[in-house]
């Protein structure tokens, strides 16, 4: 090991100081002077080694005269063992100019080999660079360090060696050193607990016990076997004694505490105690009667149940015997036992009745056994008193005869399974419905009768605890059938093991008849509806056919040249058209209804548009009667709603056609406006809606029924107004439908007032933005079209040829599907209005044709409107899911066709040609 500067020690007494350079302008003489009276040996030697001046110290330790040393080197006398060691020193002097306490062997004559600590440090005297330097023998201090040492690890491994925890700890509580039978026990390491106090640890369980601890300490100087409890670092709560004593280590009071742990000992203590405890509990507490007795049967000691039992003190039991007693209601009992305990030492259930002190009797079960108790011989009994279970078992048997007697008498068949899957039971009910005597249903297995076996052993299949009723037909001895419910429960041991299953089986043939008749009635009503449906479906179609081509022609002679009267006639069959198109439409909407087969849009609308479309249809009828007729939208509804639209003018076309039909003169008015501050989930809002006009009102005895289908105010054959009386019934199941509501306010020959609401959505303003978008009314959106028209209808066709032609389009016609695709292939069009039935090949399947060929690929996407009077609920998602763009619905109303087509204009021609 290298040598090295040595560090201080507690055990080392304190170094000699590094020679301080004396004060300037001293001589050597001086330096000589300065030094001789130093207890440690000194020399003053030039950076070569050549020894100038020395004092009385370092010539005893040299063991030479100073004339022998002055003026020779020091490495002429071999001071340095080790010259590596004088190599490092001077070279640690050269670089530091001084070195404190360097360790080194050095070697004279008078000492011999020693250890020594060196300190040097480099002067200038006159000049010159001179080195003064002290050595200090430290061999006497390193043998008592090594006496200590020896002493210490003594101690310590004693300290250490204790099987019982020992900490020494200043007054304070801090650890100074602790062993490691208290590491082992506290589950803190070493390095964890010294430098900390109990407190730091949390040691203490009670720290009122702490507290006295101390006190105790403090008070005497010493504590013997303080019981405390001491937690270790896993939480867990030893009991313990402490014994600790202050002690004065280097003048330094400690405390040196030892550590008993008695936990195991309170423990076993609290296991004994327990243990007598228990057999004194089940002596004397004991649930069943206990007696002791000597082997002539004199009572030594009982419990209290044993004294319950009979009835008797326990003062009176003990010195007596069962015979003193009058316990035995039959003696011959007595000496059976007698005789049991004599040739076999014990007895183990033997059963017998015993006579109270009150004369009441018990069942009892009596077990004994000899034993040897304190040195004595000793007859050891137990009794258990089954007179409850005696009593419980006849009621068993009692329960069994009567359940037995339901269960034949009952009006269910009643079946068991053994665990082998086999009949082991079965009362008359079952045979009956089986129609077989007992004996020929008797441990057969219930699949050679048709039903699925709930066992298969039942013991395999636990789900068969949770198995639901079944409908099953039983083969019956005759070949017939008969339908039961089944109910299957699994019997199940105490231990879970399953010893079978019990069936019971209820006859259900009626219900099953019943359900047959049910079944076709059903079917037989489904193909009425459909009929129905279909009837209706074809007879709108029928009707709006030749009415489209009516209404066609008649808007053209509006749009013609007429005269004044020809107008007016003109006029009046337009408005009989309409008023058959709403009978129609509102026959329709109430077979949908009551089929529960309306379904509400949700597509984008405009109130304002919608209230000039309403306009448009009663702008003539009202002109002809001289009525004022105003729409108002109120500030506060968006301009754009989500809701259904025809549905809102189908409420609008009834509310708004009564009101003009009943009133002669005067206004009819109608407003629609928004709930303030309402709101009906995310994006809904409550519009509201009214119609009021100067008619003849309503009287109040007849609001209630105005409601009502096919119901008027006035009812008889001189009536003055039109109608079938089911437009408000169909108002009223539209309003419902929009989870709303409406009312009537009316008064006799000043008018009516209905006011509704209904809750619509409202969209986002990107949203709204591209609806705005898609309905354009630009230049561009009225730009002319070249529509290819495909109608069988010849009436419809000349009609809207010539009023496409009217708004600036060519068009294009042919009577069939299978024509329009020819006529695609053929020519560029900007759309297709495309009728659906027709001969040859109906739009549906030219439409198919047109998406698909390979030829017409280039003009797949090619928009294609229906024009068609199917306008059934469901006609229009039918068409549009088989590729169809749009849907407009006979007869055409000019302002839905024109808003189709702009749609159409406003897509740029390359996108399908």
């Amino acid at each position: 090991m290298p040598p090295r500067q040595s560090e201080p020690s507690e055990t080392q007494p304190p170094a000699a100081p590094v020679p301080a350079a004396p004060p300037q302008h001293m001589t050597l003489e001086t330096y000589q002077a300065f030094l001789e009276d130093c207890p440690e040996p000194m020399q003053i030697t030039g950076t070569s080694g050549l020894i100038l001046a020395v004092n009385r110290c370092y010539c005893e330790v040299a063991g030479y005269a100073r004339e022998e040393l002055l003026g020779r080197n020091v490495q002429d006398f071999g001071f340095y063992v080790d010259s590596q060691q004088r190599d490092q020193f001077f070279a640690l002097l050269k670089s530091q100019g001084r070195v404190r306490e360097f360790e080194v062997r050095l070697r004279t004559k008078n000492l011999g080999e020693f250890a020594s600590l060196v300190s040097a440090s480099l002067i200038v005297l006159d000049g010159e660079t001179l080195v003064m330097s002290s050595i200090r023998n430290v061999s006497e201090m390193s043998a008592t360090q090594e006496a200590l040492r020896k002493s210490e690890e003594l101690l310590r491994g004693a300290f250490q060696a204790s099987l019982d925890p020992i900490t020494l700890s200043r007054t304070d509580g801090e650890f100074v050193e602790v062993n490691d039978a208290f590491c082992e026990q506290s589950g803190y390491d070493r390095e964890e607990v010294l430098g900390r106090t109990v407190k730091d640890i949390n040691l203490w369980r009670n720290l009122d016990q702490r507290a006295a601890f101390f006190a105790a300490l403090a008070a005497q100087g010493s504590v013997r076997a303080f019981e405390a409890d001491l937690i270790d670092r896993s939480g867990r709560v030893r009991r313990c004694l402490l014994s600790a004593r202050i002690t004065l280590l280097g003048g330094v009071p400690m405390v040196l505490t030892v550590t008993k742990d008695i936990t195991k000992i309170m423990e076993i203590e609290g296991a004994l105690r327990k243990s007598e405890e228990f057999f004194r509990t089940l002596m004397h507490d004991g649930v069943d009667p206990v007696g002791l007795a000597e082997l002539s049967g004199t009572f030594v000691e009982v419990n209290d149940a044993f004294v319950e039992l009979i009835g008797y003190s326990r003062e009176e039991i003990l010195g007596k015997n069962a015979t003193q007693l009058h316990l035995w209601t039959d003696l011959s009992q007595r000496d059976e036992m007698r005789e049991l305990m004599a040739s076999h030492g014990a007895i183990h259930n033997y059963a017998l009745t015993v006579r109270r002190k009150d004369g009441a009797l018990r069942h009892c079960l009596l077990s004994g056994r000899r034993m040897v108790i304190g040195g004595r011989e000793l007859i050891y009994s137990s009794t258990k008193d089954i007179t409850e279970l005696r009593h419980a078992e006849q009621a068993r048997r009692d329960g069994e005869n009567r359940l037995r007697m339901l269960v034949e008498t009952a009006a269910e068949g009643v079946w068991i399974l053994g665990a082998d899957g086999l009949v082991s039971f079965v009362n008359a009910r079952m045979c009956e419905l089986l129609g077989l005597p007992q004996e020929q249903v008797m441990g057969r297995a219930p699949a050679d009768f048709g039903i699925p076996s709930t066992l298969d052993s039942v013991c395999t299949l636990p789900e068969a605890v949770h198995r639901s009723a079944l409908d099953v037909c039983l083969n019956r001895a005759d070949g017939t059938c008969c339908w039961v419910i089944m109910n299957d429960t699994p019997l199940f041991e105490d231990d879970g093991a399953c010893i079978g299953a019990v069936g019971l089986f209820t006859d259900i043939s009626g219900r099953k008849q019943m359900e047959v008749e049910l079944v076709q009635a059903c079917i037989r009503a489904e193909a009425a509806d459909k009929a129905k449906s279909e009837f209706l479906a074809n007879m709108s179609h029928e009707i709006r056919t030749p009415l489209n081509g009516m209404l066609g022609m008649l808007q053209l002679m509006q749009a013609g040249n007429a005269d004044a009267e020809q107008r007016s006639y003109i006029d009046l069959a337009v408005g009989a058209g309409h008023r058959l198109l709403s009978l129609l439409t509102d026959v329709l909407d109430f077979s949908r209804m009551n089929a529960g087969r309306l379904k509400l849009r949700s597509d984008p609308l405009s109130m304002s548009r919608l209230f000039d479309s309403v306009a448009s249809i009663f702008q003539v009828p009202c002109a002809a009667k001289k009525l004022e007729l105003s729409f108002l939208v109120h500030p506060g509804v968006p301009e754009t709603l989500l809701g259904d639209e025809a549905r809102l003018r189908q409420i609008l076309f009834n509310l708004v056609g009564n009101a003009v039909k009943f009133t002669s003169s005067g206004s009819v008015r109608v407003e629609a406006w928004a709930g303030s501050g309402e709101t009906f989930g995310p994006g809904r809002i409550r519009l509201y809606l009214s119609v009021a006009d100067s008619g003849i009102g309503i009287p109040d005895d007849k609001i209630d029924y105005v409601f009502h289908r096919f119901t008027q105010n006035d009812g008889t054959f001189t009536r003055q107004y039109e109608g079938a009386g089911l437009g408000l019934a169909i108002v009223k199941r539209i309003v419902g439908l929009m989870q709303g509501g409406i009312s009537v306010e009316s008064t006799v020959d000043q008018g009516t007032s209905i006011n509704l609401y209904v809750v619509l959505g409202t969209q986002q303003a990107v949203v709204l933005a591209q609806h705005a978008e898609g309905m354009d009314l630009s230049a561009e959106a009225e730009r002319p079209l070249r529509i290819l028209l495909a109608e069988d209808d010849a009436t419809s066709q000349l009609a809207m040829r010539v009023l496409l032609g009217r708004m600036g389009h060519e068009v294009v016609s042919v009577e069939t599907g299978r024509m329009a695709v020819e006529a695609l292939k053929a020519g560029d069009f900007d759309c297709i209005l495309m009728d659906i039935q027709m001969p040859d090949m109906d739009g549906v399947e030219a439409t198919r044709l047109i998406r698909t060929m390979p030829e017409l690929a280039h003009k797949a996407h090619i928009p294609i409107i229906a024009l068609t009077a199917y306008v059934m609920s469901g006609d229009r998602e039918r068409f549009l899911a088989v590729g169809l763009d749009g849907h407009v619905p006979k007869p055409v109303e000019m302002d839905l066709l024109r808003q189709a087509l702009r749609e159409v204009a406003c897509v740029p021609r390359q996108n399908f040609t």
